[in-house]
């Protein structure tokens, strides 16, 4: 978390509106509810990754973010 908290006060991570993905192996629910404090942090997963998970987190993160077409 200390990462995180650095990575916050960085303005160019809110100019650039980077968003951050939490990709873990802990089933600690703290440690889901104590992300919820930090504004870039858009999702949380849960190990191990599939392709199901990956899919569903695309097709999220598209949502909030729609690709200019060109």
């Amino acid at each position: 978390f200390e990462f995180l908290e650095k990575l916050e006060k960085m303005s160019f991570i809110h100019e650039k509106k980077i968003k951050v993905v939490i990709v873990t192996s802990s089933l600690n629910e703290a440690d889901r509810v104590k992300v919820k404090n930090y504004r870039i942090v858009t999702d949380y997963i849960n190990k191990p990754l599939n392709i199901n998970k990956i899919t569903e987190l695309k097709n999220r993160l598209n949502q909030n973010n729609p690709q200019p077409k060109p």
